[in-house]
Order: C-alpha cells, then sequence, then structure tokens
C-alpha cells in the first residue's frame, strides 16, 4: 500500500508568523519535520506543500520535494488535496503537521501498521497526560473501547464534577484524570480527500475551532492511536523556546 506523507506549511501563522522558517537550534522547524517523516521506513515518498515561495526556496535547499499550492485554501487539508490530485497520488495519505519538530519517526510506523491492519479511512494518534487541561492549544479527545473517537475539544474532557476535584488536588490513589492530548498527525485514505474537501464549515466546527469536527458531524468515522510519547506542538513563541530547550536538554535529537 502506498503511503505518501504531505507537510503543509503556510507562511502567514496568526500566532506565529513565518513558523515553518523559525529556527530550532541550527534547522528550521520544518527540515525538522520533514526528516522525520523521511525516517519513517514504511512512508515512500515526503512532499511538502506551501503557499509561500520563501518555504519553497528553503525546501529546496535541503533536496526536499515541494510544491507551490494556492494561496487561499482554507485548511491544510484542502492544500493536500489540491496536491493529491494534481500528482495523482493513491493510497493513504499523512497530513503531517508542520509544527512538530520532535515527531518520532517510529510513531508514523506504529500508525502506518495500526490504520492499514484495520482499514480505518481516517486515523491519528494521542497521548495521556494530567495537565494542559486547561490550555486551549491543546486538543483533547475522548475515543471508545474500539478506539473510534467520540468527540475532540478545547476544553477539558471529560468533564471532572466537583465533588471530585478535591480528590484530585489531594492526589487521591482512587481517581486519576487523564487527559487524552490529540497530537495533530492524521492518515487518511486518499479516495476520501475530495469528499471532506466538498463538505460545508459545520457548527461544532466552527465552535470549537476544529475541522475534524466537521468530517465528524458528516459521518466519517475517526480512529485514535495511542502515542507513548508527547508530541511538542510549536504554536507560539513560547512554544518556539521551549523546543530549543528541549534540544540543549536533549542533544541526541539532533541528526
Amino acid at each position: 500500500m502506498q503511503v505518501t506523507a504531505i507537510i503543509p506549511a503556510r507562511y502567514a501563522s496568526t500566532r506565529l508568523p513565518g513558523k515553518p522558517l523559525a529556527l530550532i537550534g541550527d534547522k528550521t522547524m520544518l527540515q525538522w519535520v520533514y526528516e522525520a517523516a523521511k525516517d519513517c521506513t514504511l512512508i515512500q515518498r515526503v512532499i511538502i506543500a506551501t503557499d509561500d515561495e520563501r518555504i519553497l526556496n528553503h525546501a529546496k535547499q535541503f533536496n526536499a520535494e515541494a510544491y507551490l499550492t494556492k494561496s487561499d485554501h482554507q485548511s491544510g487539508t484542502d492544500r493536500i488535496a489540491e496536491l493529491v490530485e494534481k500528482l495523482q497520488i493513491k493510497g493513504y495519505i499523512i497530513n503531517v503537521q508542520g509544527d512538530q519538530p520532535f515527531l518520532d519517526p517510529d510513531h508514523l510506523h506504529r500508525l502506518i501498521s495500526f490504520t492499514i491492519k484495520k482499514q480505518y479511512p481516517i486515523s491519528t494518534l494521542y497521548y495521556q497526560k494530567t495537565t494542559d487541561e486547561n490550555n486551549p492549544n491543546r486538543v483533547k479527545l475522548v475515543i471508545n473501547h474500539q478506539n473510534k473517537v467520540l468527540y475532540f475539544s478545547r476544553s477539558s474532557i471529560p468533564s471532572i464534577q466537583k465533588e471530585k476535584q478535591h480528590l484530585i488536588k489531594t492526589g487521591s490513589p482512587s481517581i486519576q484524570i487523564k487527559q487524552k492530548i490529540h497530537i495533530g498527525i492524521y492518515m487518511l485514505s486518499a479516495e476520501i480527500l475530495p469528499e471532506l474537501c466538498k463538505l460545508p464549515p459545520s457548527f461544532l466546527e466552527k465552535t470549537e475551532r476544529l475541522e475534524q469536527l466537521r468530517w465528524m458531524e458528516n459521518g466519517y468515522d475517526i480512529y485514535a492511536f495511542e502515542s507513548d510519547q508527547p508530541g511538542l506542538s510549536v504554536d507560539t513563541k513560547e512554544d518556539l523556546e521551549e523546543a530549543n530547550k528541549m534540544l540543549k536538554l536533549n542533544p541526541e535529537k539532533s541528526r
């Protein structure tokens, strides 16, 4: 089964303009993400899809396959769909977010194996954490016993009832609430991409500002696989500073 990773890289990020070109150590964030995807042996092709000449030219400097796409796309999914149609790509597509510099290639490997084995149309990753429940930049999710996602939210889910809160604060072993934190990587069949892009924005999507809720409201199932390590998503200047600190503390991350 052909697996292609596509990294949508937009220059005009609201919270951190020029984010793909931000330096972490001696490499840009985009190069970190690209090299991580290339290190996954189950991915046959890695492509960068951008709306900006500066990103395109930079990608060529480290010999990445990159293409310029339209500038008016509303989402990374739309940008990827344009490229999939233009290049006639088949099989599975992995939407690799360009803001996850320390992406573990092994996680991609496991996600691909998990998805193909189960023949899921759309799948993603999450990790569990006891903090970040009040951080709207960390998207949460809940799943059922078959790994199907029931809901995504920027708020804490499930809601913790007031009578249980004091037990959590005092560290009671009887209640251990761990949030499932979404890692924004999607693997999906190339066949359904055009269908997803034709869907109009939905109520829940606009409420939470989460595109994947549009798919779910229209009956598309998403399955989630647990990662054993968190994925650092760089959304703000503070996140970028944290990424550089992490690299200094873990120089083995350098390739």
